[in-house]
């Protein structure tokens, strides 16, 4: 397992920051050898244009498209939508990477500052699986 942030040096809006973590991410999980993926986001279009066949918003047309071609790669995959109170450690994750140059990864290994929302996390599946 890792974890990746990753400043984008351009101006994107909402929409086009969500399809673009969705794309690194995508990216990141293949190059770290994991072959099962749960792309998870807080936009509900993001999540929509990955897993159907309908396009996507015109400013993010590109992003998804290029992120659909990494998706046969894996054995298995899943977008799915998290509110964003449900996926706070990738909202802290998103944050810290406004405040570093270029990219910081972590291989296994949980960057300090998002350490209580995992172990919340890992505490909730467990609670969901009963």
């Amino acid at each position: 397992m890792g974890a990746l942030s990753k400043r984008i040096c351009f101006p994107l809006g909402a929409l086009e920051a969500e399809a673009k973590a969705a794309e690194c991410g995508l990216i990141f999980a293949w190059e770290l050898g994991l072959r099962e993926v749960i792309i998870e986001g807080d936009s509900q279009v993001v999540i929509h244009a990955l897993s159907t066949e309908q396009p996507a918003p015109l400013s993010i047309q590109q992003l998804i498209s290029g992120t659909k071609t990494w998706l046969p790669n894996f054995r298995a995959w899943k977008a799915r939508f998290a509110r964003r109170d449900c996926n706070k450690a990738a909202h802290l994750m998103a944050r810290h990477a406004k405040e570093i140059e270029d990219c910081i990864i972590w291989v296994e290994d949980t960057p300090h500052f998002i350490v209580s929302e995992v172990h919340f996390d890992v505490i909730s599946l467990g609670s969901t699986q009963v």
